[in-house]
């Protein structure tokens, strides 16, 4: 009885659709042998597409946000360097793990390499020396890393990722004396998918910079063994209490940066001399470590030893 009621209404369904009934001679003329394909329960459940299993290779959305990693012996993670084409890494001291990037995440490629320093004057010892950053970029289409060192703080090291060495080491200077800096940043989002981008920000307790890579001696390699100079190309030094501790920049380069005493400031692309917008911190817990911004400038996140949050800020 309900099938023949379904198949009823079914079939008036099909006259107010095409105008003419499932029987008709016009159905067969216009439709053909499909007719009873349309508007038939029977002909769906025979059509009803199978079952399939969903691909290995392309996890679901959420799914490595709950797989979790076995630890790594040794030196804990002490940062993560995003990478936006193949690959992304996290920073274990003077090692690098080379993580996949894919839709739902990362993945552990399971390989681990670290930067053999450059070489200058005498040989090394025995043994294979290596780079331990504290600071990292990539950068000319991520093939590159500049890379700040704990041990040399008014110095930028350029390091090549498919040959894993320091090729070069730069100094930052202004008006010919070095200029220690505690973060850089490149001066907008995607910048490090640019080829032969040569400028880059920077800080330090009190003072925020415009840096310029283009050695003005020309080709870095014909400088002699003297280090090229990170040229200073605007920027502010601040009297004191900044206490500038990290910074980020937006897809339009604006540029927030967070201070030991919490507080956050946001700059204009235009101009690093006056903050647009300021949000006051919580004392002395609230020690700013590290700084992100979304591309689009409205969210940025600061993070310190304890806790992280992530207010909007509105772009300019």
């Amino acid at each position: 009885m309900l099938r023949h009621m379904l198949r009823f209404m079914q079939d008036d369904v099909f006259q107010n659709t095409y105008g003419f009934s499932r029987d008709s001679s016009k159905a067969a003329k216009e439709l053909g042998d499909f007719k009873n394909m349309f508007f038939n329960a029977e002909a769906g459940e025979a059509a009803a597409p199978m079952e399939v299993d969903a691909s290995p290779d392309r996890p679901a959305i959420g799914e490595l946000r709950e797989k979790s990693t076995p630890a790594k012996a040794g030196t804990p993670i002490e940062g993560m360097v995003i990478g936006a084409n193949r690959n992304s890494y996290l920073r274990r001291g003077a090692a690098f793990d080379v993580m996949k990037n894919v839709e739902a995440g990362v993945e552990d490629t399971g390989i681990t390499f670290s930067f053999t320093p450059l070489k200058r004057g005498a040989p090394a010892s025995p043994g294979t020396p290596t780079f331990t950053p504290s600071k990292v970029l990539l950068a000319n289409g991520e093939r590159t890393m500049n890379m700040l060192s704990p041990g040399a703080s008014s110095k930028l090291f350029h390091a090549d990722v498919e040959y894993q060495k320091v090729v070069s080491e730069w100094t930052f200077q202004k008006d010919e004396v070095d200029i220690p800096q505690a973060d850089i940043a490149h001066d907008h989002k995607a910048s490090q998918l640019e080829d032969g981008a040569n400028t880059l920000l920077g800080l330090d307790a009190n003072r925020l910079c415009k840096w310029d890579l283009r050695d003005p001696r020309g080709v870095v390699q014909e400088a002699g063994d003297a280090s090229p100079i990170v040229q200073w190309t605007g920027g502010k030094d601040f009297a004191r209490g900044t206490n500038f501790s990290c910074m980020a920049t937006s897809g339009a380069g604006h540029v927030v940066v967070g201070s030991k005493d919490g507080k956050i400031r946001l700059y204009s692309s235009k101009t690093l001399t006056q903050a647009k917008t300021s949000i006051p911190g919580l004392g002395k817990a609230s020690l700013l470590l590290m700084s992100h911004m979304t591309v689009n400038g409205y969210w940025q996140q600061q993070m310190t030893t304890s806790w992280s949050s992530n207010p909007p800020l509105e772009t300019m």
